[in-house]
């Protein structure tokens, strides 16, 4: 993804300092599902531990950054 495109936005740039509040290391997945998409682990812990988790995306979907 190119962030310097979003530079200028302020939600971007707050999203993109947020830190873990709590310290959860878990990954959200995303993954096909017979009638669209799957999201999990996006339940546990605080936004800020949210917003840091990896994202493992399954190879079928062909996501673009901007998509996901």
């Amino acid at each position: 993804m190119d962030a310097g495109k979003y530079a200028s936005n302020a939600l971007f740039m707050k999203l993109r300092n947020t830190t873990h509040e709590y310290g959860i290391q878990r990954k959200i997945v995303v993954r096909k599902k017979e009638d669209g998409i799957a999201v999990t682990n996006v339940h546990v812990g605080s936004l800020g531990d949210i917003l840091t988790m990896p994202i493992d995306i399954d190879p079928e979907l062909q996501l673009t950054q901007e998509e996901l």
